[in-house]
């Protein structure tokens, strides 16, 4: 009688050949979405710290730095994206599927 661990769904890596290799898949995609989150979250809060500055330049200054370092930021994660999958192409591999 086999005894089997069930995987919750998640395409988390439970165990057997390959495990390293999908955690590390499972890792980048998951560090891209979660940067993603991240940098919308502050271009959020950039956007509402330029609205309730209420005037007061070094506010309204703070606000539009969030800001545009939010969009840097997404540039970064959309570079990284394409490094990844061009690097990749270049193994022969895919790097962002979990399967």
């Amino acid at each position: 009688m086999k005894l089997a661990l069930a995987n919750p769904g998640f395409n988390v890596p439970f165990g057997g050949t390959g495990t390293l290799q999908k955690a590390i898949f499972a890792f980048i995609g998951l560090a891209l979405i979660i940067a993603v989150l991240f940098a919308l979250f502050n271009m959020a809060m950039g956007g509402i710290d330029m609205i309730m500055s209420v005037g007061k330049k070094e506010n309204v200054k703070r606000g539009q730095e969030k800001f545009f370092f939010s969009i840097l930021g997404l540039i970064l994660i959309f570079l990284s994206f394409l490094f990844i999958n061009v690097i990749s192409k270049a193994l022969g591999i895919n790097l962002l599927r979990l399967n």
